[in-house]
């Protein structure tokens, strides 16, 4: 809408050869300066935020149980067949099923809706969702 008028207002004041142009210059440099801002702004958060995203991935570890034996993993290196051992506040880094659990409760708010913690048991709802 501001462009239409800046760009409304420099034809008029060429049509009328007047020295009223500079309205027009003015809200059309308002605007760009709002733009550009903006559009740095935003993506100087993306860039943060990709490289906070990175972060986690590489850093996040999990314990794992491979051949019978508990061992430390980056969520990079798991793989299928890892029964990954899930502690108060984990994130889950890939869906699985439940074998055995302690009074399991998920968040499951992001899929959900819900804010409400779901129990979880290896007989009646079995699947866990990554997040």
């Amino acid at each position: 809408m501001l462009i239409c008028s800046s760009f409304l207002s420099l034809a008029l004041s060429i049509w009328e050869k007047s020295t009223e142009w500079i309205e027009g210059v003015a809200i059309l440099i308002a605007v760009i300066v709002v733009v550009l801002v903006t559009a740095i702004n935003d993506w100087s958060k993306e860039k943060q935020f990709r490289e906070l995203q990175s972060k986690i991935q590489t850093d996040s570890r999990v314990s794992v149980i491979r051949e019978g034996q508990p061992i430390d993993v980056t969520t990079k290196e798991l793989v299928v067949g890892d029964v990954v051992r899930v502690k108060y506040g984990d994130i889950l880094s890939a869906d699985g099923l439940l074998l055995q659990n302690n009074g399991l409760k998920i968040d499951e708010s992001t899929m959900t809706g819900e804010s409400d913690s779901v129990n979880k048991s290896p007989e009646n709802d079995p699947v866990l969702l990554a997040g």
